[in-house]
């Protein structure tokens, strides 16, 4: 099972289930679709929304601009369980 958050805020927004141990994953070039293989020879493909589409361009874009991107967006779940 694989948990989603959102990249900004880390609010949950659900869970994939029955996934298996993921071998490679891949953005078509448009970054509509997100490809899943599994070591079992598995493929999904996911259809990604505009708006968490845009959300990984500019996580990807701060992270191009800095390396240490990630260390001032860091999330606090605070009780929950992972």
């Amino acid at each position: 099972m694989l948990s989603l958050f959102e990249i900004w805020t880390g609010e949950y927004l659900g869970q994939i289930h029955r996934l298996q141990t993921v071998a490679t994953l891949s953005f078509s070039y448009e970054g509509s679709y997100l490809a899943i293989g599994t070591t079992k020879g598995i493929v999904s493909v996911l259809t990604i929304d505009d708006n968490l589409r845009e959300n990984i361009y500019e996580a990807l874009d701060g992270l191009q601009q800095n390396p240490f991107f990630w260390s001032d967006f860091q999330l606090d779940f605070g009780e929950k369980k992972l």
